[in-house]
């Protein structure tokens, strides 16, 4: 198991955690192409903002001004296949650097899951919609 996929593992056995999470960023800052260095940039930034009290203003900045700006970004374009960023959602895209919902129509599931559920480890939903 190479250290992209043992890390990705690490935060789907522990999803509440942030320690691999981090991990995976410091991982990404060593080794990837500049859209995985703004994806680390990014989970680092989301987590931080996670952790502060919810009515505090620089998490409400983070949530409705800059997290949804950082989103629409080329690295998560870059990052993930279309079927997990759209369609967009008000409540966003990523939970502490992640995608953290797949809406999939049943088909989609039951050929394409493979695809798409290690790419978003740790706590993801999965919404079947109709075909």
């Amino acid at each position: 198991m190479s250290d992209h996929a043992a890390l990705l593992a690490a935060i789907g056995e522990h999803p509440g955690e942030d320690t691999p999470r981090l991990a995976f960023a410091d991982y990404l800052d060593e080794h990837a192409a500049p859209a995985g260095r703004e994806w680390a940039r990014f989970i680092r930034d989301d987590i931080a903002a996670s952790a502060l009290p919810e009515c505090d203003p620089a998490r409400l900045r983070w949530e409705r001004i800059e997290k949804p700006r950082r989103e629409a970004e080329p690295w998560a374009r870059a990052s993930f296949p279309p079927e997990l960023l759209s369609p967009p959602r008000a409540d966003g895209l990523f939970r502490r650097g992640f995608p953290w919902s797949i809406r999939l129509t049943p088909s989609q599931l039951l050929t394409s899951a493979e695809r798409f559920l290690p790419q978003a480890p740790g706590g993801v939903l999965v919404y079947a919609a109709p075909d």
